[in-house]
């Protein structure tokens, strides 16, 4: 299976986010990354 990466990208929905809340914007889509991983930190 080949390795997953986060790429940047852009819609009407993360834009929408981004406006409302920059914070909720960064969690939902970075800060969240890789949270399903073993090792991953509490806050991911």
């Amino acid at each position: 299976m080949p390795e997953l990466t986060n790429t940047f990208s852009w819609s009407r929905s993360r834009d929408n986010t981004f406006q409302e809340c920059r914070r909720r914007y960064f969690f939902q889509y970075y800060g969240a990354w890789g949270g399903w991983e073993a090792d991953a930190p509490a806050e991911s």
